[in-house]
């Protein structure tokens, strides 16, 4: 995913969830409303798995070894 959309995705979600904060006058947080909307985003495949993953990770390089996982991912 291009880091530009990522983030655009990102900002949208905090904007929409302290939108929501403020009309519930913080009887709802909106670190709470946010980890909901990211929880059922990726539970529903709505959001891309790699919204949150860097560039740099899995497979970027040949014969590199992922940080995660300690598994060489080949190509």
């Amino acid at each position: 995913m291009q880091p530009i959309i990522a983030f655009t995705i990102i900002m949208l979600i905090w904007t929409v969830s302290d939108y929501i904060s403020k009309k519930t006058k913080d009887l709802l947080s909106s670190l709470f409303v946010a980890s909901i909307i990211f929880l059922i985003g990726f539970k529903t495949n709505l959001f891309l798995e790699d919204l949150y993953r860097r560039r740099d990770d899995h497979r970027s390089s040949r014969n590199a070894v992922c940080r995660r996982c300690r598994r060489s991912s080949a190509v």
